[in-house]
């Protein structure tokens, strides 16, 4: 029979920053908000009665689709937040092609908990048209891209909703790193007197924005997001670099990039598109007040070309009401009309 470590949840932890993914003939409850650590485990352990435990490391953050279909027809939960003892741990293989057959084992088994002990990898890559024959490497993180608007729906204690919308996703610029920060589950999205957004990347790791909003004088204002990310010891605090601000129960738009800035640090935030609104009573936008002013560019361009043809017009009708016509012709009934011309 292939091995099956149960896990030894009362010793000395050893901390790992890492993510885990459970699954079980029974339900999980798991928040993916807090951190999951061994205690935590035992916890959930005696809460489904004490069923056999698994544990599995993965060395790398890729996870096949043959494995997502084995465990789809039980209960799962994921943590981006693991920091659990993995040392007594089923080593995986890189695509898990070869261990299928012992998950499949814990999936036979009548009540069993299984854990996936998925690391914080950083991927290498390397440099390329390098003459040397030594293999040199360069050490960067990689995001999956992802794609299509993103929208953000959270709702306060007064059950009034706050919004935001961005036609592409987000993207964090962090010096010469980018992050691109796509759509999240609703229920890691809170709002206190900020907009608070926890996105959970493809690598595991969790980047907190928090956005502020100021209301004075029926108006609201956005005027901040703070960006954290504890893995990377990431904590920014960046300023909007244009002025969003629209009346009490309306929404703001604003086409093209929103950025919000930390020069200092050389971190900037892009929206695209953007509304927002922070007042919302049914969960859709209201009439929006635009970032384009009345009188834009266009406008003043067309008013300009008109007045100036009308000062032309106005030139040419008096110039024509100043030609005097002569008042005597010539008739045979008069004297002959003499017209004196000096040289």
């Amino acid at each position: 029979m292939l091995g099956y470590f149960l896990i030894p949840f009362l010793l000395c932890l050893s901390l790992a920053n890492a993510a885990v993914l459970i699954w079980s003939n029974k339900d999980i409850k798991l928040s993916p908000l807090k951190q999951f650590d061994d205690e935590d485990l035992n916890n959930l352990k005696v809460s489904l009665n004490n069923p056999r435990v698994f544990l599995f490391k993965s060395p790398t953050s890729e996870i096949s689709l043959e494995f997502k279909k084995i465990i789809s027809g039980y209960k799962s939960a994921y943590n981006p937040n693991g920091n659990i003892n993995a040392e007594q741990a089923i080593e995986l293989s890189d695509i898990f092609d070869s261990d299928f057959k012992i998950i499949k084992q814990t999936i036979n088994t009548k009540d069993f908990l299984a854990v996936l002990y998925i690391p914080n990898t950083r991927f290498k890559r390397e440099v390329e048209g390098s003459s040397s024959t030594t293999s040199t490497t360069v050490e960067t993180i990689e995001f999956k891209k992802p794609e299509g608007p993103v929208i953000y729906v959270g709702q306060n204690k007064d059950k009034l909703y706050t919004l935001m919308y961005s036609s592409k996703p987000l993207l964090l610029r962090v010096k010469d790193e980018k992050i691109y920060l796509g759509t999240t589950p609703q229920d890691m999205i809170t709002v206190d007197k900020r907009l608070n957004v926890n996105v959970v990347l493809e690598n595991g790791d969790k980047v907190s924005l928090r956005f502020s909003f100021i209301t004075v004088y029926g108006y609201w204002s956005m005027t901040s997001v703070k960006i954290t990310d504890t893995m990377n010891n990431m904590n920014f605090n960046l300023n909007i670099t244009s002025d969003v601000t629209a009346s009490v129960h309306f929404s703001y738009h604003c086409s093209g990039q929103t950025v919000f800035a930390d020069k200092a640090n050389d971190v900037e935030l892009y929206l695209y598109d953007m509304q927002i609104q922070i007042d919302s009573e049914n969960g859709k936008f209201s009439d929006a007040d635009d970032c384009v002013p009345f009188t834009s560019a266009p406008i003043w361009s067309g008013l300009f070309v008109t007045f100036l043809l009308g000062f032309v017009l106005m030139i040419a009708l008096v110039a024509i009401l100043d030609i005097k016509t002569m008042d005597k012709f010539d008739n045979a009934k008069t004297k002959n009309l003499s017209i004196t011309i000096f040289d």
